[in-house]
């Protein structure tokens, strides 16, 4: 403001007022876009010019810098930019967050929650720690087996939603044990001392109660033979970011006439030499890979973008 403009002509010389009105309006304009690299380098060269910043709420504040104060460009606090660095870790963690939900919500929306409940209900490839299969299972009702080298592991938020339901409705189911059956080394380790044993089998026949399995294996041919049943009785195939098992997926599928739907993310060119572009070259892309997944069967497939999803939000699903 003109206020501010005089009393910095009357405490420095006039030459550079005009630059240092200039730094403060370009440092205003790199903060409000998120620049923050570039504010502070502009702040750096407004301290040289004889200003320190100061940062409010409702804007910034330019003072003259006292004799006493040391010459350092880094005169905000110490821990400022960490503090950036975990809100922008904190904020992509909440985008990932609606993942699973969102994906969830796109196949009961596309193909309805009693086909998806049927049979054997949804082989989920690729599950990683469970969270689609959670929003599946506890959330929507849907029976769900998760199939997947590495175990479940449920986050703490579920694992306490599970365990407090399990205890309230004290369910209990006999049955002998078998491998892919839930266990407790699903839940989150901060969430073990829930689990004692005398209440352990109301927990795990919660877990039945709700159908939800897991097979630590690949999914390939050899898990097909040996799940015959299984195979035959699914409803669903869903894959989300699930990595070298995308175009396995899409190809068992559409070879047994499965209903299914993926969210590709990672490519493997130098892994998979074979995929090819129309016009003959690797595919290295995402939305190549996309394409050559949607051209296995161009008249069983399609494409669609989930819009809530940052990034890999391309989905291949069968009509």
């Amino acid at each position: 403001n003109k206020e501010w403009v005089q009393l910095l002509q009357l405490k420095l010389e006039s030459k550079i007022v005009d630059k240092i009105v200039k730094l403060t309006h370009d440092r205003e304009l790199a903060r409000m876009h998120k620049r923050y690299d570039d504010a502070d380098s502009l702040r750096s060269q407004l301290f040289d010019c004889g200003v320190v910043v100061k940062d409010l709420s409702d804007g910034s504040v330019c003072s003259i810098i006292e004799p006493n104060q040391e010459p350092s460009i880094n005169n905000r606090k110490p821990n400022a930019k960490r503090r950036r660095k975990n809100k922008k870790r904190h904020k992509a963690q909440a985008l990932k967050k609606c993942r699973a939900p969102d994906f969830a919500l796109f196949l009961i929306e596309k193909y309805g929650k009693i086909h998806l409940s049927s049979g054997e209900g949804v082989l989920d490839v690729a599950g990683g720690s469970g969270a689609f299969a959670f929003e599946l299972v506890f959330v929507h009702d849907i029976p769900c087996t998760v199939v997947d080298p590495n175990p479940i592991r449920f986050t703490l938020r579920q694992s306490k939603f599970i365990i407090r339901n399990a205890l309230r409705l004290k369910i209990v189911i006999n049955t002998e044990y078998e491998q892919h059956q839930p266990n407790t080394g699903w839940f989150h380790p901060k969430s073990q001392h829930m689990i004692t044993q005398e209440n352990e089998p109301y927990v795990i026949s919660y877990l039945l109660h709700k159908r939800i399995y897991q097979h630590r294996t690949l999914f390939n041919n050899d898990f097909i033979t040996q799940n015959s049943y299984l195979w035959n009785n699914i409803s669903f195939i869903s894959g989300l970011h699930p990595d070298e098992a995308t175009e396995p997926i899409v190809d068992l599928a559409l070879e047994h006439n499965k209903l299914f739907a993926v969210i590709p993310c990672c490519v493997f060119p130098s892994h998979n030499p074979h995929r090819k572009t129309p016009e003959g070259k690797t595919v290295v892309s995402l939305m190549e890979f996309v394409d050559y997944l949607y051209h296995k069967d161009s008249n069983k497939t399609a494409v669609t973008e989930l819009p809530t999803l940052i990034g890999c939000n391309k989905i291949v699903y069968h009509l």
